[in-house]
C-alpha cells in the first residue's frame, strides 16, 4: 500500500488525472529541484529539501501542471492531480500505455536516425514576436542562415558538443525595425534550432546510456505512427518529448520538447516548448546511420522569470551538410 514502510526522511508525492496515475511525471521543489516518479506515479522528495511555504510542482507533457504548497499541515503524503484539459492538443494522440517496456518497444519500433551531429548550414524563415520586460510585445519576419561548427575533437570533451551546438549567432534578413530586440532574436534563433534538433539526439543517446535519470514510456498507436513519451529528470534540469514514429517507416516524423525552468549563465530561469513538425531524413555517404533527422519546421516558446518572452517560428528550413572541421 502506497505510503507504507517509507522512511520519514521522505515526503510521498502521488501524480495522477482524472483517469488514473501518471507515471514518469516530473515533481519539482520551486522550480529548481527535479524528481522523476515510478510506474505508479509516486515520486520521494526527500524532507531536508523542503520547508514551509515551497511549490511543489508536477509536469507531464500534454497537461498542465498541478501544484501545492509544502506546509505543516502536507503531512508525510500528498497528491498532485492533472486536470483533463490539455496545453498541446494531444488528446487525439495519446491513448491508453502498453504494458510493455518502453525501451524495448522503441528499439522495436523506432529506427536509429540521429540528429545533426556533423558541421551544416541551416537556412530557413522566421516568425518572431519578441516581449522585453516592461514593454510591449514586439514582431517581426525575415529569413535567416546558421552555421553549426563541429570539431573532430569536440566528443572528446565532456559537455562541449552540446554546448557548441548551433551556438554561432545567425545571419538574419528583414525588412523590420529591429531596434532593442536584434539580440534577443538572434539568441532565439539559434536555442530553438540547437535544442529543438537536440531532442533526437537526448532520445538516442538516453537509449544507450539507460541512466536512472531517464524514462521511455510508449503510449501506443494512433494515426499510423507510434507514439513515445520520453523524461530526463535531474536534481538541476528536467526535459519531456512526446514523439511519433512512422509504423511503416520507423522514423520519428514530429516532437514536441518542454524543458522547464533552466537556469542559464545568467541564472534566469526559462520555461520552454518546442514543437517540431515535419521532420526530414538527409542522406549521408555513411554506412552507419546513413540518415540523420533534421527539422524542417518548429514553433517555440521561450519564458525567463524575468519577464522575458520569445516567441518564434521556423520553417521551410534546408540543411547544408559540410565536413567535420
Amino acid at each position: 500500500m502506497l505510503g507504507q514502510n517509507l522512511p520519514a526522511q521522505n515526503l510521498q508525492v502521488q501524480v495522477r488525472d482524472t483517469q488514473g496515475e501518471l507515471p514518469y511525471a516530473v515533481v519539482s521543489i520551486n522550480h529548481r529541484q527535479h524528481y522523476l516518479c515510478d510506474s505508479l506515479g509516486v515520486a520521494l522528495l526527500p524532507l531536508d529539501k523542503l520547508k514551509a511555504g515551497d511549490t511543489i510542482s508536477s509536469s507531464y507533457i500534454g497537461k498542465l501542471p498541478a501544484f501545492t504548497l509544502y506546509g505543516p499541515q502536507t503531512g508525510q503524503t500528498c497528491t498532485l492531480t492533472h486536470e483533463a484539459n490539455e496545453v498541446y492538443e494531444l488528446e487525439s494522440v495519446v491513448v491508453n500505455a502498453k504494458q510493455q517496456s518502453g525501451w524495448k518497444a522503441f528499439r522495436k519500433y523506432v529506427k536509429p536516425d540521429p540528429f545533426v551531429f556533423i558541421s551544416c548550414r541551416l537556412d530557413g524563415k522566421f516568425q518572431a514576436e519578441i516581449t522585453l520586460p516592461g514593454h510591449q510585445p514586439k514582431q517581426t519576419t525575415g529569413t535567416f542562415s546558421i552555421e553549426n561548427h563541429i570539431t573532430k575533437g569536440m566528443n572528446q570533451q565532456p559537455g562541449a558538443f552540446m554546448r557548441n551546438f548551433f551556438k554561432a549567432p545567425p545571419s538574419i534578413q528583414t525588412a523590420d525595425d529591429t531596434t532593442g530586440i536584434h539580440s534577443e532574436l538572434l539568441l532565439g534563433i539559434s536555442s530553438t534550432l540547437s535544442l529543438s534538433n537536440q531532442a533526437i539526439g537526448r532520445i538516442f543517446g538516453e537509449s544507450i546510456r539507460r541512466s536512472a535519470n531517464s524514462n521511455m514510456h510508449y503510449l501506443g498507436t494512433k494515426d499510423n505512427q507510434h507514439v513515445f513519451r520520453f523524461v530526463y529528470a535531474d536534481k538541476k534540469t528536467s526535459f519531456q518529448i512526446l514523439f511519433r514514429a512512422n509504423i511503416q517507416t520507423k522514423q520519428i516524423e514530429s516532437w514536441t520538447y518542454n524543458r522547464i525552468y533552466v537556469a542559464d549563465e545568467q541564472f534566469n530561469q526559462w520555461d520552454m516548448s518546442f514543437t517540431s513538425m515535419p521532420c526530414k531524413s538527409e542522406e549521408r555517404k555513411l554506412k552507419l546511420y546513413p540518415t540523420m533527422s533534421v527539422t524542417q519546421e518548429v514553433h517555440s516558446l521561450q519564458r525567463s522569470k524575468n519577464g522575458l518572452i520569445r516567441e518564434l517560428t521556423l520553417s521551410e528550413i534546408q540543411c547544408e551538410l559540410r565536413r567535420n572541421e
